[in-house]
């Protein structure tokens, strides 16, 4: 998954330079959640060299990880994410399952009596069927691979640095990691323009725009000599 949600451990992680994703196993009392959780962390501990195959049941712990994403192997980015408030009536309608297809106006949950719908079309991702959370649900959207081919290209060409030279366009750090950027002057500078080039964007308000850069102070250094980083690139 790319773009993980605003305020969690995971992107406070990512600001600091180092490498967090998260795992979605399943439904918190449900048995195959507990097996999926344990075949992630054997399989996470090989792949980082932290421990060898031998000895661990390397095939098993593959299969259920396999079994359990069956084809979902594409990349996402969030479009939209329900946040529910301090006290709220929250009940997410039965039968909604990760990745599944959903319409605009399409009524997930009901809320003080009050039906909840998506603003936007997309695939629901982590609906609330637990008691207890703030995220009612998040809406994820396929991101071609070609997007991200091209993503990769032009970060590892750090096209990004001329951005400053732009129209309403400015550096706000010494470090050069993050812009401020003016819509009423730049308007053609989307949101996904900037994600496009490794950015994420946080508005201030209705006329500007900061967009920072989490690779400009990653900890590539450190990662350098692992076998997962040089397989990797």
């Amino acid at each position: 998954m790319k773009n993980i949600s605003e305020g969690t451990l995971l992107s406070y992680i990512n600001q600091l330079g180092y490498i967090a994703f998260g795992f979605e196993s399943g439904q918190h009392d449900a048995l195959s959640s507990i097996e999926n959780h344990i075949a992630f962390v054997y399989l996470t501990l090989i792949y980082t060299g932290v421990i060898l195959k031998v000895g661990v049941d390397y095939d098993t712990y593959y299969t259920i990880l396999n079994r359990s994403t069956k084809d979902l192997n594409h990349a996402y980015e969030i479009v939209h994410h329900h946040k529910i408030g301090q006290d709220e009536d929250f009940y997410t309608i039965p039968g909604f399952t990760n990745f599944e297809p959903v319409k605009k106006g399409q009524q997930i949950a009901t809320s003080k009596s009050a039906p909840v719908v998506t603003p936007i079309k997309g695939n629901i991702f982590m609906p609330l069927y637990q008691k207890k959370g703030e995220d009612g649900f998040f809406i994820i959207r396929y991101i071609p691979s070609i997007f991200l081919s091209l993503s990769s290209l032009l970060r590892k060409l750090q096209v990004d640095h001329i951005l400053a030279i732009l129209p309403g366009v400015s550096w706000i750090s010494d470090q050069k990691d993050a812009l401020r950027v003016d819509l009423r002057v730049a308007k053609f500078l989307a949101k996904k323009f900037f994600h496009l080039m490794g950015y994420r964007s946080r508005r201030i308000n209705e006329n500007f725009l900061i967009v920072k850069n989490r690779e400009a102070v990653s900890k590539n250094k450190e990662y350098k000599n692992t076998t997962w980083y040089r397989n990797s690139y």
